[in-house]
């Protein structure tokens, strides 16, 4: 999967290449590429030689989660600001199978000029996975405590690369009304994900072009969601307009009338009719 990563740090910006055999986690992290050289990691906010110097993500070969669930080969993958994610094989019942284990950075490990969020942020983020999980949203939830959450690891590109390298164009705009579908299931519970200024960091689609929401930390109870409304913004995009023409293929969205719809939609009550309106528009595009 080609593509890269921008990260911050302070006021300059940092862009690193991912390699491309790389997966993006489940939980849309910042990605760490094998071949990035361990000079430039040294200038990253949270670089693999920083979490090392620091001891934050000292693994163990094998750990006991419950009667029931063992992970193995815990592996640290990715960081943010105040969490980490590894990848591991979960053995349970049923079998094996790849996740990413979310754990939140001990305190004394959270760089100058960040906040420590406290272990009732991954409480919060593994409740509100199981409930989307309810309405066939995000990855599949395994385990949550104070300590971690373990969900299904998805294998996918990010929403924009897979467009962009996609010469379908009716898989491209499927891929794009599922989304839809899946936020207006948000809308309805009034649930706001609080992730769609920037969706491609926090829309994965797999191989077979189902796309899966990730990151479920911001979600709040809202009686005015605002999920497809921040979605809309995203489709009305130069960035998405130029990745609907790359490829062979010629999609042109109208975006003015995308965002007349999506301001009737919430003036509406977030009516079905007005739902309806937006995804044919997309499928006639």
């Amino acid at each position: 999967m080609a593509g890269a990563i921008g990260m911050k740090r302070g006021r300059r910006d940092i862009t690193v290449a991912e390699s491309d055999d790389m997966a993006t986690t489940a939980l849309g992290g910042h990605v760490v590429a094998s071949d990035v050289s361990e000079e430039a990691r040294k200038d990253r906010p949270h670089s693999k030689l920083w979490m090392e110097r620091t001891g934050a993500f000292e693994c163990s070969e094998d750990e006991q989660i419950s009667e029931d669930m063992v992970l193995k080969g815990k592996k640290y993958y990715s960081n943010g600001n105040r969490g980490v994610v590894y990848i591991a094989t979960c053995v349970m019942k049923g079998g094996e199978v790849k996740v990413a284990v979310k754990e939140i950075l001990h305190e004394k490990h959270i760089k100058p000029g960040r906040c420590y969020i406290g272990e009732e942020a991954l409480e919060k983020e593994a409740g509100w996975l199981q409930r989307a999980n309810e309405h066939g949203i995000g990855p599949r939830f395994l385990y949550g405590d104070s300590r971690k959450v373990i969900m299904e690891f998805v294998e996918g590109k990010r929403i924009l690369a897979f467009i962009t390298e996609e010469h379908d164009e009716e898989r491209c705009k499927k891929a794009l009304c599922e989304v839809l579908t899946q936020l207006r299931k948000l809308d309805s519970l009034h649930i706001h994900k609080g992730e769609f200024v920037r969706p491609d960091r926090h829309i994965l689609i797999r191989d077979d072009g189902t796309p899966v929401l990730i990151d479920f930390e911001r979600c709040k109870e809202s009686s005015t969601p605002q999920n497809i409304t921040q979605f809309v913004q995203f489709l009305a995009g130069i960035k998405l307009d130029a990745a609907l023409h790359s490829n062979g293929k010629n999609v042109k969205i109208n975006g003015e009338r995308l965002r007349e719809l999506s301001r009737d939609y919430k003036s509406q009550g977030y009516r079905e009719q007005e739902f309806e309106l937006m995804l044919n528009l997309i499928r006639n595009s």
